[in-house]
């Protein structure tokens, strides 16, 4: 008999980010999986086939999933209300109490850090990062309360936990491990999205000849700040010739930061840009620099890489591990190591085609459907 899964899919029914995107690309490949018998998605009391899911994953890879618009307006609405997380928890874990007889003998999967309250519920949860113990300055006040109350719990409840890197298990022992009995942990890191170039990208944005790039939800943790300190020591001539492009979503705490950028003569932040640009995004930009204070795993490096984008990085958390040495690494905390490094790379042709060959060797070596592979032997160990 194959394997059977429940889903917690709520974070594809809306605009999908990182955990969003994790849980798309790894479900796809766990559909198409020999391995798996059958595939459930859960989102509060709502149920989805695998004949539905297959519809939303597949029908339309390069957009969000969401079954149609007025749904995932409601979900943005229902974002705001008080104890959101609890109550949908509360909500599936009923819904599963009562189809327990059909699903008893399904394997839940928790990708975003919660799992229902169920006994003899066999679980397995995703971890990502640690950053609201590391860095709670940098997060909502209400996430990270709720994730310091129900996090040690989670991992008492559920049968296998799964982080995205090295880093982060290692982490987690350091961290929870000290308090907490925890279950097996595996490894599945994630891999780059398939490469579809879009027509009309650079036009569409009207993309400078060539520029740097940084992607990322424009956040504290993410210290664009300090990137833009560094690329303000850049002599005018060399920020003329390679402008500095942000793209993300705008997150919390970043009021100040974004009236200094629409200050800046040769930054331009663009703002979220859908899937089906990104590739092209990508591939028009000269360098990369993601610095970021601290990272699971740091998705961006890895699809800078995928592109053919020479990478300057942060030397900390999991993101050195997924460079893999095909980046350069800085400090993320000096602003004269991002500028001088940074410098370095856009004066060196040759370096960046060295770290450009480097970076595609590196990012071969991830795949969604290796890292399926590694899913389902956590499955096989708590069926």
């Amino acid at each position: 008999m194959g394997i059977k899964l429940l889903v917690d899919i709520q974070p594809l029914l809306r605009r999908r980010t990182g955990v969003g995107n994790y849980i798309f690309y790894l479900l796809r490949e766990l559909l198409n999986d020999a391995r798996v018998e059958d595939v459930v998605g859960v989102s509060g009391w709502r149920f989805y086939q695998r004949d539905e899911l297959m519809s939303l994953l597949f029908s339309n890879a390069t957009s969000c999933p969401s079954p149609d618009k007025g749904r995932l307006g409601g979900v943005f609405l229902l974002r705001h209300i008080p104890y959101l997380r609890q109550i949908r928890g509360a909500v599936q874990a009923l819904r599963l109490k009562l189809e327990w007889a059909r699903y008893h003998d399904y394997v839940f999967w928790g990708g975003n850090y919660t799992l229902p309250r169920l006994h003899g519920l066999k679980s397995i949860v995703t971890v990502y990062d640690f950053s609201h113990l590391h860095y709670p300055e940098f997060h909502p006040a209400d996430r990270v309360k709720f994730l310091k109350a129900h996090l040690p719990g989670v991992m008492v409840r559920a049968s296998a936990v799964a982080v995205i890197s090295e880093a982060t298990r290692e982490d987690l022992y350091a961290t929870l491990g000290k308090t907490v009995k925890l279950p097996p942990v595996f490894v599945v890191s994630p891999a780059a999205a398939d490469s579809v170039v879009r027509e009309g990208v650079r036009e569409r944005y009207a993309l400078p000849p060539q520029f740097i790039l940084s992607v990322g939800t424009l956040e504290p943790r993410k210290n664009v700040a300090r990137l833009l300190e560094a690329y303000k020591q850049l002599e005018p001539a060399l920020q003329a010739a390679w402008p500095l492009l942000l793209v993300g979503d705008s997150g919390w705490l970043t009021q100040t930061l974004a009236a200094t950028l629409a200050q800046e003569s040769h930054v331009r932040w663009i703002g979220y840009v859908p899937d089906a640009d990104m590739t092209g995004l990508y591939q028009a930009a000269g360098v990369f620099a993601y610095v970021s204070l601290f990272e699971g795993f740091g998705m961006p490096v890895l699809e800078a890489m995928t592109n053919g984008v020479p990478v300057l990085t942060s030397n900390s958390s999991s993101l050195p591990e997924v460079a893999g040495g095909a980046a350069i690494l800085v400090n993320p905390l000096s602003v004269d190591d991002i500028a001088d490094s940074l410098r370095t790379l856009l004066l060196d042709d040759d370096l960046r085609l060295a770290l450009k060959a480097l970076g595609v060797a590196r990012a071969n070596q991830f795949s969604w459907q290796v890292s399926a592979s590694h899913f389902l032997d956590c499955c096989e160990t708590i069926r």
